[in-house]
């Protein structure tokens, strides 16, 4: 390995390396050690850096036992963490596509036919199944994600369940009321988002069911806003208005991990701290961060603080 190592957590597994543009994991068996790449996306990839080592180090300050500082790390680095970077590959390939479409357009024009009576449509190859499994893997990592509660607080609802969020959020309201910030924020999200990303995925499952049917269309050519030409991919549920797949895309993976990132420490900062020291989470302001991990917080003191608390 040539590129320098940012951190390592020991897990049941094996022993977890993170480089700034890979992540190892190191096995011993029959006297030989195993190293296996498990991610081509290292801790310069905010995603990596922020539901990995920056995971460890936070939980490094509460009174947790080693063996839910090990769930929680499998939790968000091993499963939440591992299905934002795939959806992350999927949004780049579709994008990396639309782009080399945008730029023959740019170049060449439209494929045009008959005197400019038949137009040949781009297409994106495999759209259909790409954006049926983003959704799939998004929603993996939200409910992935929930498991966060049953190890901090007990708090257990089926993967089942016809609305696993809901359930959670009347658990948490009758453990710590209705003001509390951690359910505001749930409940913030669920409505914003996270509804219609799930609801986006059980129309895939169960078409025609509670969800409805989603649509996907690949790159069209219509007349928008006086103007013809080329629309690059969109769906929609049943009579909802069309919106882009990439733009789309982009959004719930920013979305996931950072609700994924805020939801943990928001749980945590209700956990007991492991020394009696006045100390508080708080924002690393962007122009701070490091390039090679760019975590987003981290522990202060009280009177040390840079940057804002969640």
């Amino acid at each position: 390995m040539n590129r320098m190592i940012r951190n390592m957590i020991s897990t049941k597994d094996g022993l977890v390396i993170f480089l700034d543009n890979q992540v190892h994991k190191l096995v011993t068996g029959l006297n030989v050690r195993f190293l296996q790449e498990i991610s081509k996306h290292g801790t310069s990839n905010p995603i990596v850096a922020r539901l990995g080592p920056q995971v460890k180090d936070l939980c490094g300050f509460y009174n947790l036992t080693d063996e839910q500082k090990g769930e929680i790390f499998d939790i968000m680095s091993n499963k939440v963490c591992r299905h934002c970077l795939e959806c992350y590959d999927i949004f780049k390939k579709i994008e990396t596509k639309i782009v080399e479409i945008d730029a023959q357009i740019g170049k060449k024009g439209l494929d045009l036919q008959s005197n400019g009576r038949v137009v040949t449509l781009p297409s994106v190859p495999n759209l259909v199944a790409d954006a049926e499994n983003f959704l799939y893997k998004a929603k993996s990592a939200l409910r992935d994600l929930t498991n966060i509660f049953r190890v901090l607080f007990d708090i257990n609802c089926k993967e089942t369940e016809k609305n696993l969020y809901q359930c959670i959020l009347e658990q948490l309201k009758e453990k710590f009321g209705e003001n509390d910030n951690l359910i505001k924020q749930l409940s913030e999200d669920y409505k914003l988002w996270i509804k219609e990303l799930v609801a986006k995925r059980n129309a895939v499952e169960h078409p025609g069911g509670y969800s409805g049917r989603l649509y996907i269309k690949d790159c069209s050519y219509e007349e928008y806003e006086g103007r013809k030409g080329i629309i690059i991919p969109t769906w929609h549920r049943d009579s909802d208005k069309p919106t882009s797949i990439l733009h789309d895309m982009s959004s719930y993976i920013h979305n996931i991990f950072t609700f994924a990132e805020e939801i943990f420490i928001l749980s945590l900062q209700k956990c007991k701290p492991l020394v009696d020291v006045p100390m508080h989470i708080a924002k690393i302001p962007e122009s701070e961060r490091s390039k090679d991990m760019p975590v987003r917080f981290r522990m202060v003191m009280d009177h040390d603080a840079k940057g804002n608390s969640l």
